[in-house]
């Protein structure tokens, strides 16, 4: 379908083709430009309190740190809280007033932030001491529930999770090396049972949480 047959298609829905024309048209565009600005703007401030001069800024603007500046502005235009678009301003400055060794490095925290929804970052956090022991955390943010024994099963009681989306957010951290599958023992002269797994978070999504500022160094 042509962009012009979309449109008369989306004319002939009163309500719901008015909103996506109007998300299309106007809140999009000014959502992602309102984004970049406030990351532009958090950014400069960081540069400001570096104490570089302009003259140093523009000398040490390698390619590498461009596209770094292009890598956290593309993340934050999709971000969806101002915490993730300070933390990547964060991860860009430091970059930028770094070498470049560094800066390559920034830039793949950046991308790899940008690939993490904001769902993604709480599971990690709610497998941390800190906030898994905080129950005003918990329940503010969905994860209120205990494991219950019930015969050689395990019920989750509380609020409800949605196993698919657990099960793929799961998968996709322990790839990124950020959680991992552990096997617990059987119990010592217990009854046959099937094997069980645990998710843990591992040194390298504690150290995430770190550079992010959601955990104090030597929290966990």
């Amino acid at each position: 379908m042509t962009a012009a047959g979309l449109r008369a298609t989306l004319g002939n829905l009163p309500v719901g083709g008015a909103f996506i024309n109007e998300l299309i048209d106007r809140i999009i565009p000014n959502q992602r430009m309102d984004r970049v600005a406030r990351f532009a703007a958090s950014v400069s401030r960081r540069l400001e309190r570096a104490e570089r001069s302009l003259e140093q800024l523009l000398a040490e603007s390698t390619p590498e740190k461009v596209a770094l500046f292009e890598d956290g502005a593309r993340g934050a235009s999709s971000a969806t809280t101002d915490e993730r678009i300070e933390q990547l301003a964060s991860l860009v400055a430091d970059g930028i007033t770094a070498a470049d060794r560094e800066a390559e490095d920034q830039r793949a925290l950046v991308r790899m932030l940008s690939e993490l929804t904001e769902g993604d970052i709480r599971s990690l956090m709610v497998a941390t001491r800190r906030y898994g022991a905080d129950e005003a955390w918990r329940k503010a943010n969905g994860y209120h529930y205990v494991w219950e024994k019930r015969g050689l099963e395990s019920v989750q009681v509380g609020d409800e999770r949605n196993a698919l989306v657990e099960a793929a957010r799961d998968g996709r951290l322990i790839a990124m090396g950020l959680q991992r599958l552990d096997v617990l023992p059987p119990i010592p002269d217990g009854p046959q049972r099937p094997l069980e797994t645990e998710i843990q978070i591992t040194r390298e999504g504690l150290e995430l949480l770190r550079v992010l500022g959601l955990l104090k160094e030597g929290e966990e």
